[in-house]
């Protein structure tokens, strides 16, 4: 509001100061054509007002001979008048847009909740720090995705990556999320949950979307691991950074008739002071100004030293340790707007030994 008032006397000033052999008043019109970007319709009309008087003013100190009933003057007020509701509707169009919007955004981030929460900071016996960079600016969710359930099996962990974009990857992903969710409680064979996510998104996905996955289950002294196409998880400790490469890759979630009927998991160790670290393809595609990969397993070694005083035995350096991981992961891109979502998952034991 303040900005169009500043116009309002920069060109009555600029008006009386050139004196009456230049004339500025008619640009007048830009108070209320600025006021409609920002303000209510009617103080929209309020500053068209407050400029009329000064327009006449002006009009009278540049053509003092002119006759306020004069044809010329008649019409010019006129148009201004006209242009003055312009602006006003134009400001009671943008209000409704604007309106339309918030409605819009906040069902979208209730979706997005639903779909796919905040995870807490520990499940089960496990801590878990998580990192979601969405590619598009004002989205939280798209085709990666995660989820962690606390079961009488152990705390089962899934972390998958949707071959598709926009709501069709969203909607696949959600096939995938309620899935797992409803069989990491009931089947005892972590190989089944993952079965069981397959054919939910053989038999739904418009599509013909497959999607890349990793589950994991942690057991007091070791890990359970099935590997469904997806990035390989790396561990973290006080060895260094190993990457735990499956015995068996297996298809994608969706692509499962292709292969073989069952499923191959392995086993871990997994002792207190180890950090198993999850991400997706995001990560790893991630470019620097030269199109270079980003370099994560060689990051890891400098960002999650097992030798520092923070190394990750706690929650707060936990989400430190993602911390540090996420911002060099944008380092590495300067920024730039990524083409692929990015997720970066943390895993530890909750109580060193």
């Amino acid at each position: 509001m303040r900005l169009p008032l500043l116009i309002l006397l920069v060109i009555a000033v600029a008006d009386v100061v050139t004196g009456q052999d230049t004339v500025f008043y008619p640009f007048l019109i830009l108070c209320p054509a600025l006021a409609a970007l920002t303000a209510t319709p009617r103080a929209v009309v309020v500053v068209g007002l407050v400029c009329f008087p000064v327009r006449y003013l002006l009009s009278r100190y540049d053509h003092p001979s002119e006759p306020l009933s004069s044809s010329v003057f008649l019409a010019n007020s006129a148009v201004f008048l006209v242009a003055i509701v312009l602006c006003a509707y134009q400001a009671q169009l943008r209000i409704r847009r604007e309106t339309t919007l918030a409605d819009v955004t906040s069902v979208a981030l209730a979706a997005q909740e639903v779909l796919l929460p905040t995870l807490p900071s520990t499940v089960g016996g496990v801590r878990i720090s998580t990192r979601y960079f969405a590619a598009a600016a004002e989205a939280r969710i798209g085709g990666d995705l995660y989820a962690a359930v606390d079961t009488p099996f152990g705390t089962r962990i899934l972390i998958a990556d949707v071959c598709g974009k926009g709501l069709g990857a969203v909607r696949t992903a959600s096939l995938v999320l309620s899935a797992f969710r409803e069989a990491a409680l009931d089947d005892p064979d972590l190989a089944t949950v993952a079965q069981r996510a397959d054919t939910n998104v053989s038999r739904f996905s418009d599509d013909g979307d497959f999607v890349t996955a990793l589950l994991v289950e942690v057991h007091p002294t070791h890990l359970t691991l099935l590997h469904r196409g997806h990035v390989a998880p790396i561990l973290v400790g006080p060895s260094g950074v190993r990457d735990l490469d499956p015995p068996a890759p297996g298809l994608p979630l969706g692509l499962g008739l292709l292969g073989p009927e069952t499923d191959t998991p392995w086993t871990m160790p997994f002792h207190p002071g180890e950090v198993l670290v999850l991400v997706t393809d995001g990560v790893l595609e991630a470019r620097d100004a030269n199109g270079t990969f980003y370099p994560l397993h060689d990051r890891l070694g400098v960002l999650m030293d097992p030798s520092a005083p923070d190394h990750p035995w706690s929650q707060g350096n936990l989400d430190r340790a993602a911390d540090r991981i996420g911002a060099d992961l944008l380092g590495h891109a300067h920024g730039k707007a990524r083409n692929d979502d990015a997720v970066v998952m943390l895993i530890s034991r909750t109580e060193p030994t």
